[in-house]
């Protein structure tokens, strides 16, 4: 009997001994790959994060898979800056901060409606639209992840653009509508400059020679049931704007191109392409199964251009991806409306 007991016990202790806790199923860290930010079943579904590498989607909702968890309503977007990456959660009025293997190491709560992210050194910059009549706001995330600045802006805060110690922010159409562009000094949080052009700037785009673009959107007046068109504008060094062509309403996503020396948006069902002084746009052709457009994202160095079709907004969306040189393209499965793609080279 003790004999039996012994052995039984040394059994157990040995295989107590060689149980291995279960190994992160993407090979630790995470470095690289098309990050999709997907909002989740409007009003109440969770959103995910997609996570696609090597042509294919290697996981629909990487953020659950990790931490067994889900991200909460709204996920908005996706951002890296060192070491980790930042997820703004829109509706849940927070930002979800991961390690490189995308366990969740930190949330920031009751920050507003959290948009975007922009990097300024090894900090993080956070735009937030207010609640109500509350102000917007620009928060500073530095490497302690400590929120050390926050900035109140006049508007909806949008995409944004650090060059050295200034910040630009696009003031979009959010509870209102906006044409401000506003230019902020990020150490002290003072107000620098505000230039106006078209309603609902969104995004912004540094070409080749350092020139500074910004697109708007546009608006859509419901009473009158007008379509409001939006503009591409170049800042100038004295931070004003000059027009340079008229886009459809709806626009968004201004990315540049330094291969074609080009920039690239999207409308609700068609991308553009934009040469700096010309008087036209060049509509790109599509998958003819694209049934509208959400994100767009431009992969430079491979020189691909990546959408998000969000489909109906209640099941599960797709990615595409469009290679410029060769025109093949390519679709990924995502989770439920697709929205804004981040890339990691």
């Amino acid at each position: 009997m003790k004999f039996t007991f012994s052995f039984v016990f040394l059994s157990l202790l040995f295989l107590t001994a060689c149980e291995k806790e279960e190994p992160n199923p993407f090979n630790n860290i995470i470095d690289q790959g098309v990050f999709v930010a997907n909002q989740g079943k409007f009003p109440d579904g969770g959103g995910a994060i997609t996570w696609i590498k090597d042509n294919a989607t290697h996981e629909t909702d990487l953020y659950s898979k990790i931490n067994a968890a889900t991200l909460g309503n709204t996920v908005q977007s996706i951002f890296f800056n060192a070491g980790h990456y930042f997820i703004a959660v829109n509706n849940a009025a927070s930002v979800e901060v991961v390690d490189k293997t995308f366990k969740r190491v930190k949330t920031f709560n009751q920050l507003g409606f959290t948009r975007y992210f922009a990097a300024w050194g090894n900090k993080v910059v956070v735009s937030a639209w207010g609640a109500g009549t509350e102000k917007g706001k620009l928060y500073v995330i530095n490497e302690a992840l400590e929120i050390e600045r926050t900035i109140e802006v006049e508007g909806a805060p949008e995409k944004m653009l650090v060059i050295g110690s200034d910040v630009w922010v696009s003031l979009s159409n959010g509870f209102g509508v906006d044409s401000l562009v506003a230019r902020y000094d990020l150490p002290t949080g003072t107000l620098k400059k505000l230039t106006t052009v078209d309603k609902g700037p969104n995004s912004f785009a540094v070409d080749n020679l350092g020139r500074t673009i910004v697109l708007c959107e546009g608006y859509f007046d419901w009473l009158n049931n007008i379509s409001i068109p939006g503009g591409l504008y170049v800042l100038a060094p004295d931070g004003s704007a000059i027009k340079l062509i008229s886009v459809p309403q709806g626009s968004g996503n201004l990315c540049f191109n330094p291969t074609s020396q080009s920039f690239f948006f999207n409308s609700f069902s068609d991308i553009y392409q934009y040469h700096f002084g010309e008087h036209a746009l060049i509509t790109l052709t599509l998958p003819a199964e694209t049934s509208s457009i959400y994100g767009l994202a431009l992969d430079a160095p491979n020189n691909i251009l990546y959408y998000s079709d969000p489909k109906d907004y209640a099941s599960q969306g797709t990615v595409f991806s469009i290679n410029l040189e060769s025109q093949k393209s390519e679709k990924y499965p995502a989770a439920i409306a697709p929205g804004q793609i981040f890339i990691r080279n």
